[in-house]
């Protein structure tokens, strides 16, 4: 009797699902974007509420999508953007916000986000625009075009604010949200003495010299808002 050589095709390496991080501070809206992309998209997705733990949990996991809210607490979503475009420069960004307005339209487009949608938006909205992002495509819901064609006829003020590094930024933001010396060290993880020199170093660069003076400089470049927190 002949002996029969096992011929059978080997099972090809099952494909492997793309990891999507959602930064969002709304408990409910962040489970409804995870179990949603879970079970329509087979995305894995991980979950963050605060720009810190957007970072941490970008660092640990190498996603390969991020949907990031505008209006997080502390450091806002715009400089999360910032942040992990430095860091990770593949890495595929979309806005999840109903955030909306000529700076923010600006601020999106100079972080380097492929993508923005309107939380107002259907579900079947957030996943074209996933799927395209993921794609390599950029996707804007008709809204942010609308306002992205005003804000390049009418650029706005943001000469002052280009002259700020990255952490100067972060700073300005945390001092405007009343926190201390010492506190914008902890946040951000250096010693009292760094977190003074780029407070003194962004008021210098923006002609201001007091506290009162930076928070009205926010507030006009929309910085900062009244709904955002």
């Amino acid at each position: 009797m002949k002996n029969r050589t096992n011929t059978r095709t080997p099972t090809p390496p099952t494909k492997q699902r793309a990891t999507a991080l959602v930064v969002e501070d709304h408990q409910s809206i962040r489970e409804m974007l995870h179990e949603t992309l879970e079970m329509k998209l087979g995305l894995k997705v991980i979950e963050a509420g605060t720009t810190e733990e957007g970072v941490m949990a970008a660092q640990r996991t190498q996603p390969d999508l991020a949907i990031v809210d505008i209006g997080l607490p502390g450091i806002n979503g715009i400089e999360l953007i910032r942040r992990l475009r430095r860091e990770m420069p593949n890495l595929r960004i979309l806005v999840f916000s109903s955030l909306q307005n000529l700076q923010i339209v600006r601020s999106v487009m100079q972080a380097g986000a492929q993508g923005f949608v309107d939380k107002t938006e259907p579900f079947s909205v957030l996943r074209q625009a996933v799927l395209a992002v993921l794609g390599g495509k950029t996707w804007f819901s008709h809204s942010f075009n609308e306002l992205l064609r005003e804000a390049l006829a009418h650029p706005g003020p943001d000469a002052q604010l280009a002259h700020l590094t990255p952490r100067e930024r972060e700073v300005l933001l945390l001092v405007t949200q009343s926190n201390s010396s010492k506190e914008v060290a902890m946040k951000l993880s250096v010693s009292v003495k760094t977190a003074e020199n780029h407070r003194t170093n962004l008021m210098r660069k923006l002609g201001l010299h007091d506290t009162a003076a930076l928070v009205r400089f926010a507030f006009r470049h929309e910085l900062i808002d009244a709904r955002l927190g």
